[in-house]
């Protein structure tokens, strides 16, 4: 086997990067994570064991691999995941009091019932129906079951 040209012991190495589109990636990345050295060092985490298994045909020794580091990117991704999500749910709150108003709405004229604008603009109408509040709450136990 052949001596290799360079220090295998060595943890700093120089890089050049010769794809303008990887180095335009890697400086974004550098943007959100800190520094290039974060970036690359991830980077390195999870494409050397996929090469490695693409060259040798057989995974690397997985003891011999370093633990992950802690990425504080993954806990900024999941308080905006959060942030999202929470504010879906009150979207989703809103848009519920405002078609249960239009269907009260509707179903009080139907059953010739004066409504006017005041009853709308009040919040009186905006009540779920007692079948759609009971299938809500029927989900909403099951969902807190399965979480368990």
């Amino acid at each position: 086997m052949a001596k290799p040209k360079f220090n295998l012991n060595a943890a700093d190495i120089t890089l050049r990067i010769h794809n303008a589109d990887t180095l335009a990636l890697v400086n974004e990345l550098a943007v959100k994570l800190g520094n290039r050295s974060a970036v690359l060092n991830e980077a390195l985490d999870i494409g050397v064991p996929i090469m490695y298994a693409r060259i040798f045909g057989k995974a690397g020794n997985p003891e011999s691999a370093p633990a992950p580091a802690y990425s504080p990117s993954v806990g900024r991704e999941m308080k905006e995941l959060r942030r999202v999500i929470d504010d879906l749910f009150i979207e989703m709150a809103i848009q519920e009091t405002m078609i249960a108003g239009l269907f009260n709405a509707t179903v009080a004229q139907l059953d010739g019932e004066a409504v006017n604008a005041e009853t709308l603009r009040d919040g009186s109408l905006c009540d779920l129906p007692e079948l759609v509040s009971g299938l809500k709450e029927d989900l909403i136990g099951m969902t807190k079951r399965s979480d368990s």
